[in-house]
């Protein structure tokens, strides 16, 4: 039985967890979602994506191409009209 990490987890930067994930896009939309604005990811015991945008300078948004991905992952849902 291989001990390889097989789920991506997701917590927020209080420590709440939102469970593990088949994949690394599924870890992110459910930070989309829930509204996160700020979250980790883990594959195991390895971190792999720390995404802060009020800590650029530790965080994995660092280029304006990241940044802009994260304002693309926080905006609200369009809303469709009833």
């Amino acid at each position: 039985m291989s001990k390889a990490a097989r789920e991506y987890h997701l917590i927020d930067l209080v420590g709440t967890s939102y469970g593990g994930f088949q994949t690394l896009a599924g870890a992110r939309q459910v930070a989309r979602e829930e509204g996160l604005r700020a979250w980790d990811i883990f594959h195991g015991n390895d971190r792999i994506e720390y995404h802060d945008p009020d800590d650029r300078e530790r965080s994995d948004v660092k280029e304006k191409q990241d940044l802009w991905m994260c304002l693309l992952l926080h905006a609200p849902a369009p809303q469709v009209p009833s």
